[in-house]
């Protein structure tokens, strides 16, 4: 069993958005993930520097896609500190595309996010590549 990389681990949330000013960012083809059982983190997704560090996230819409599928394939979608720490992390795993009001609205929205997989497979080749990863967070 895979250990969680953060202990401020939470999951749930509700699925409606609500509409402010809004950043999108995306990455492509990172991360790659060669071996099961071992985080493989992906790109930072940034904030533009005109998001204030007192603003909050508000909503945040997400998406990922790999370039195949494999059993037990684990993904969070983690806010950021401003200095670039993990900050809060949900388990993504089973909805590919999908928002939320609530889960990160108490994080910084300057911060930004990122996502880390893994395969919880016991440690056997894999070679999975993130296609495209994806974060649309709206902001007060």
């Amino acid at each position: 069993m895979l250990e969680v990389p953060i202990s401020k681990l939470a999951e749930g949330g509700s699925i409606m958005a609500v509409a402010s000013t809004a950043y999108m960012d995306e990455a492509f083809n990172t991360p790659t993930i060669y071996y099961g059982n071992q985080w493989y983190y992906g790109e930072k997704l940034s904030s533009p520097v005109y998001v204030s560090s007192s603003s909050y996230v508000t909503a945040v819409t997400w998406e990922w896609t790999v370039n195949k599928t494999i059993s037990n394939t684990i993904v969070y979608l983690c806010s950021l500190t401003t200095s670039g720490s993990l900050s809060k992390c949900g388990n993504v795993s089973s909805i590919a595309s999908g928002s939320t009001s609530t889960f990160f609205d108490s994080e910084k929205a300057a911060g930004g996010f990122k996502f880390i997989f893994a395969v919880d497979n016991g440690g056997s080749y894999v070679n999975m590549i993130a296609n495209k990863t994806k974060v649309i967070v709206t902001h007060n």
